[in-house]
């Protein structure tokens, strides 16, 4: 009779529309996931890349020589390069997103076969110790957890619905089980949901932080200018006060003082390292108001190393000072000038119509050493 009984109970479980759809479609249904779990990781792998390449071409743009006579374009690019990154970035960051949430669902969607198993076997306990009238109290299954308390049938001889009640509890078990894995599911799309946005802010606020610094980039190099701008400015301020010193001669040395004007020509100087240009550069630019005022406060060694400048880089001409000469000759120094000169005139780096003038410097010197 309890066989029949048993066997009728079962029957009307397996009947169960929900019962019978869960073991349909769940029971040793395997779920592959080595496929996606191998697209995440290339995606990661990719995202790993381009944070590397953004890195670099944002420690590029840091780099960047704002002298460099390329710097506009080569910054132009790197910005393209960088928006063309940040591009691909989203994409992968939104592939990224979307195969971790497939992997979730498929895992989310599946009760596998070891807990319907398990199941199976704890109405098979259960039938076998119904002979001796009850489970007994002390026995619980690993996925105890799940299921909730023991089911505990006491023997009753005379009330047969006592029996089923206890089988319905578990169908009832079975059915709750079932229940909370979809509140499971529902909560995994709403954590999907919730990494999604958080992503996204996390999106937002990375590419809001690279704007501002791009902007910085931006304010920077429009300081730069400015700066430039200003310090070209000065730089021809003091260069137009030295040539209107020296063209006017002693009387406007004399009124603006040995001491201003030295510090006038170290800020000259200074002011063309600022703006890229060389020493050399700076004197040959200044070179006859150079001359003309250290030469007049007898400060012979910077006038003649000003003439030697001259010699060596002018193509036009060279601004012999007698008094500087005579000292150099006196220093025995003289030589070095005259043999810049007659390199010039050798090489054919001075024009041809002013090689007369520059074989007319030879003579002048030829003259103060004796020749």
């Amino acid at each position: 009779m309890l066989d029949a009984s048993v066997a009728e109970v079962i029957s009307k479980l397996v009947s169960n529309p929900k019962f019978s759809d869960l073991i349909r479609n769940k029971i040793n249904m395997e779920v592959d996931t080595s496929a996606l779990d191998q697209e995440i990781e290339n995606y990661k792998i990719q995202l790993r890349k381009l944070y590397h390449n953004k890195d670099t071409i944002l420690s590029d743009m840091d780099s960047l020589d704002y002298e460099d006579k390329h710097y506009q374009r080569r910054k132009t690019d790197l910005e393209n390069h960088l928006y063309k990154t940040y591009d691909k970035i989203d994409d992968a960051e939104e592939l990224l997103v979307s195969a971790k949430a497939k992997k979730r669902s498929l895992l989310a969607d599946k009760i596998t076969g070891d807990n319907i198993y398990k199941a199976l076997v704890f109405f098979d306990k259960l039938y076998a110790q119904m002979n001796e009238g009850y489970v007994a109290k002390d026995y619980y299954l690993e996925f105890s957890e799940d299921l909730g308390k023991p089911i505990k049938i006491e023997e009753d001889t005379t009330v047969e619905s006592d029996t089923f009640e206890g089988l319905a509890d578990g169908i009832r078990e079975i059915e709750r089980l079932q229940d909370k894995l979809i509140q499971r599911e529902k909560q995994l799309a709403v954590l999907e949901d919730k990494i999604k946005r958080e992503n996204q802010d996390y999106e937002d606020k990375y590419n809001n932080e690279n704007v501002a610094k791009l902007r910085a980039f931006d304010e920077r190099d429009t300081a730069k200018k400015e700066l430039q701008e200003i310090l070209k400015d000065y730089y021809v301020d003091i260069k137009s006060i030295l040539s209107k010193v020296h063209y006017h001669e002693y009387q406007y040395m004399d009124k603006v003082g040995k001491k201003d004007l030295i510090l006038m020509i170290e800020k000259e100087y200074e002011l063309g390292r600022l703006l890229g240009k060389t020493s050399k550069e700076v004197s040959l630019e200044l070179g006859c108001y150079l001359i003309g005022i250290y030469d007049y406060f007898q400060e012979y060694s910077k006038s003649f190393d000003v003439m030697l400048v001259m010699a060596e880089l002018s193509d036009y001409w060279v601004d012999l000072e007698t008094a500087t000469l005579n000292w150099a000759n006196k220093e025995h120094i003289l030589y070095k000038l005259y043999n810049e000169i007659e390199r010039a005139l050798v090489n054919y780096r001075v024009k041809n119509e002013r090689r007369k003038n520059f074989e007319g410097y030879l003579q002048t010197i030829k003259k103060i050493r004796g020749y």
